[in-house]
């Protein structure tokens, strides 16, 4: 049995992210284990290590997780899994890194946490030039971390980071880390206002403490993004930093009383 497209799946319902590699790296999981534990835990979507930069490690990070999306996703071919490269898009060895996660046999790639417009710019040319050599077409998802006041660190706009990445026309396109979730509401409802793309949240679980502990649990933290959901602006959310296949599988258990945005947009439009 072929699996589903993932523009098909996310038509139908709200896409859930995994959480945090790194947060899970610090307690002592293998990224294989990783991948197992957001998979049991519901998640539609698994990253790859964003550390796993250089093309050999991308590459054999891109095999690990794209092995557990597929066993997954035999084990229930009605809700297909897909495996992503996550990509910091300022980094020097961006082109490398997207080698090695295409070479590795990606569903997709994440360029997460941009805090500025133009390198973001950049790696998303470098990945359409990699792509059209390769003759293949892969999902893209662009995510930036905003500060308090809900510009990319660099200081541009929600309305610039758009008018810059809407025309490579990505899979989804929003926010990620950040300050918690209650710090990304505004934005989203201006990237809303704006958008003919899939929107995408998975804000970390707050600013961590001087001991290293989040401050926002995993229910109350899918309590906050169950606020983007009733407003309609989102059809992807996921949890970063802080975050575990515990938050996941809250987001899981709430979501499924949600339709994704754009859903919403065909039936009110």
């Amino acid at each position: 049995m072929n699996r589903r497209s993932i523009y098909d799946v996310a038509d139908e319902r709200v896409l859930l992210l995994d959480g945090g590699f790194g947060t899970m790296l610090m307690q002592g999981f293998t990224p294989r284990e990783i991948h197992e534990a957001y998979l049991r835990a519901g998640a539609d979507i698994i990253e790859t290590d964003i550390a796993a930069s250089d093309h050999a490690s991308a590459l054999a990070a891109a095999c690990t997780a794209r092995e557990a999306a597929q066993r997954h996703t035999g084990i229930d071919p009605l809700k297909p899994r897909f495996a992503f490269g996550a990509v910091y898009p300022s980094e020097d060895n961006v082109v490398e890194h997207v080698e090695g996660l295409l070479d590795g046999g990606i569903d997709g790639i994440v360029f997460e946490t941009a805090t500025a417009v133009e390198p973001l710019v950049a790696s998303l040319e470098a990945l359409k030039e990699a792509t059209a050599r390769r003759g293949i077409s892969v999902p893209v998802i662009v995510s930036a971390t905003l500060t308090r006041e809900g510009r990319l660190p660099s200081g541009e706009s929600v309305a610039d980071f758009y008018t810059a990445v809407a025309e490579f026309k990505p899979f989804a396109a929003g926010f990620n880390c950040s300050y918690g979730p209650e710090s990304l509401m505004k934005p989203l409802a201006e990237l809303d206002a704006i958008s003919d793309l899939r929107i995408v949240a998975y804000p970390g679980a707050g600013m961590p403490d001087n001991t290293g502990k989040y401050p926002v649990e995993s229910e109350a933290f899918a309590a906050c993004v169950e606020q983007y959901l009733k407003r309609g602006l989102v059809d992807i959310i996921g949890g970063c930093c802080g975050t575990t296949p515990e938050y996941i599988a809250a987001l899981g258990r709430m979501a499924k009383k949600y339709a994704p945005r754009r859903q919403k947009k065909r039936i009110n439009g």
